[in-house]
């Protein structure tokens, strides 16, 4: 199957938009209800920065997939608060999340494109060069779940394997152990949804190889 107007193409061929690709990852996960088998796979991948996985991705917990978090705005919403008087970025929205009682697992994703500085420096700072102790994501969500009290963050970069082998790594790597705890592709992806999920039919290999297209 094809379109004459996509040059024979379907639309997943031309799109290199990583929300199309996160959609059929939040689906394939909740549709089958493989929130516990992604995390075991998530919590044994060998993609830590600092191993073992932590100990807060526990499998025997109960874990929901989130997709598109637009989480400030819409967690301070359900408490009549609002993002914007708080001071909180209201816009900010993360590509996937899995949310336990300890655990809150923040995924941000790319697909024919790396990483800039700027988006992921958020993750632990909103300051600029005058006001570098600004919080940052991880900060911000654990405050608002509970604080010290509350569950841990972790933040997970999903990319293109052709982008991960390629980045720059050392002191400007933007992928940095201090901005994420792991760092993964959608081969990984791919990898796991061979082998977990019934009819799987490739996608995620095919988000693996938009890169730089």
């Amino acid at each position: 199957m094809g379109f004459s107007y996509l040059g024979g193409k379907n639309w997943l061929d031309v799109t290199r938009e990583e929300r199309l690709f996160c959609a059929h990852l939040y689906h394939d996960i909740r549709s089958g209800r493989r929130e516990q088998e992604f995390v075991r796979w998530l919590r044994d991948a060998r993609f830590w920065w600092v191993k073992p996985a932590p100990e807060s991705l526990n499998v025997n917990q109960d874990w929901e997939v989130a997709y598109e978090v637009c989480f400030y705005r819409d967690l301070l919403k359900s408490r009549n608060q609002s993002a914007k008087l708080k001071g909180f970025p209201q816009k900010r929205t993360f590509d996937l999340c899995l949310f336990s009682e300890k655990c809150i697992v923040i995924f941000e994703a790319k697909v024919h494109e790396g990483f800039d500085t700027e988006q992921m420096s958020h993750l632990t700072t909103y300051g600029d060069e005058q006001q570098q102790d600004a919080d940052g994501d991880r900060q911000m969500v654990r405050a608002l779940a509970g604080g010290a009290d509350g569950p841990v963050v972790l933040t997970v970069a999903l990319a293109s394997s052709k982008y991960l082998e390629k980045r720059h790594k050392g002191s400007g790597d933007v992928l940095k152990a201090d901005r994420v705890d792991a760092v993964t592709s959608w081969k990984d992806v791919h990898e796991w949804a061979r082998r977990s999920v019934v009819g799987y039919a490739g996608i995620y290999s095919t988000a693996d190889e938009k890169y730089g297209s």
